[in-house]
């Protein structure tokens, strides 16, 4: 967020259940492109799920292992302030997708820009390049092509991030923690418990 004094690496933050829908891999991709031109970004992970393996193989093809954090399944307190201390937030998500991502409401609420595919309401709640950028579906050139303006102009990231969180006044972020954490199939008030038959969707 705009508070965070360290800028030697773009700090990106997905948060998601790791399937193949959640556009993981387009934001290796996108990483892997931004690490040959020299910008480093350090890409953390919070979630689980089946397609683990496979972003852990497809980090190594890339070569960019010492830059993604797998943070596991995480509860609501610790899912706040991780996005408060990243820079920006990104889901790539492709298909028919959710409405209204309550993700990316989250994330505003804490203070970041908001990468987003354009998928469901997402065009609805980001005003692209204000609140951050929307990106077609499947599409790493775009993501690492947005990731890029915000890694090297701190001015324009400080700006998105206030813009963001102001135009995120009506959410309290706690309660869209909880709500997020619901969506996943998690208690929230247990700390990530799955349920047994939760669908991968």
């Amino acid at each position: 967020s705009w508070q965070r004094q360290d800028c030697e690496e773009l700090h990106i933050i997905t948060v998601a259940r790791l399937n193949h829908t959640k556009g993981h891999e387009d934001v290796l991709q996108a990483s892997g492109l931004l690490n040959q031109k020299g910008i480093r970004v350090r890409y953390h992970i919070v979630g689980a799920g089946p397609y683990e393996s496979h972003l852990r193989a497809v980090i190594e093809e890339l070569q960019i292992h010492s830059q993604v954090d797998f943070l596991g399944a995480c509860g609501a307190d610790d899912v706040i302030a991780r996005l408060r201390r990243a820079d920006v937030a990104v889901l790539a998500s492709h298909g028919k997708g959710e409405s209204s991502p309550a993700v990316v409401s989250e994330a505003m609420a804490c203070g970041l820009p908001v990468i987003c595919t354009e998928i469901g309401a997402t065009s609805e709640m980001i005003d692209d390049g204000v609140h951050g950028y929307l990106v077609p579906q499947r599409d790493p050139a775009a993501i690492a092509a947005c990731l890029e303006k915000l890694a090297t102009n701190e001015p324009l990231r400080e700006s998105m991030a206030r813009a963001a969180h102001e135009h995120s006044t009506i959410f309290d972020c706690r309660e869209v923690a909880k709500m997020l954490l619901s969506r996943f199939g998690y208690d929230p008030t247990d700390g990530y418990i799955e349920t047994p038959h939760q669908s991968t969707d």
